[in-house]
């Protein structure tokens, strides 16, 4: 659903309506306002989060995740990286515990699955990662990480 909603003032992408402006949307657009701008700051921390993995700082990504599950115990993706994040600091108790609510909330994303292998093989659990990858290949048969991991 695109949102049309337009301002008076030139704003950050993240912010689509000023607060000047905020109270002369009808109640219902108000609240789809809010929404959309909590989903974009969600999406912009989860983005500075993976750049933390990628730049491997594990510590930092569990910083922004930690509070984000808290306040979004929906959110899938920030479930899944908090597990790889933890996964990186060799937390692998607390992994599994953020892997599974992942896996509960977005059952068909081959990225959960493979990070979910990717965990079992960091513990050593030969036979679930296969049975992870194998999972990531029924719903993305061209994933590079499971077709190099089931080789």
């Amino acid at each position: 659903m695109a949102l049309s909603f337009h301002c008076c003032c030139s704003l950050p992408a993240v912010v689509l309506t000023c607060a000047a402006c905020f109270p002369a949307l009808s109640p219902a657009q108000q609240k789809v306002t809010q929404t959309a701008n909590k989903a974009s700051a969600s999406t912009a921390l989860l983005e500075r989060a993976a750049g933390f993995l990628r730049q491997g700082q594990p510590q930092e990504a569990e910083k922004l995740l930690s509070p984000l599950v808290k306040a979004d115990p929906g959110s899938a993706a920030a479930w899944n990286l908090l597990g790889a994040a933890l996964d990186e600091q060799n937390k692998h108790e607390q992994a599994q515990a953020a892997f599974d609510l992942a896996v509960r909330l977005a059952p068909r994303a081959a990225s959960v699955w493979n990070n979910l292998g990717n965990h079992y093989v960091a513990c050593g659990n030969p036979a679930k990662a296969l049975d992870s990858f194998r999972k990531v290949l029924a719903l993305d048969p061209a994933h590079s990480n499971a077709n190099l991991q089931l080789a």
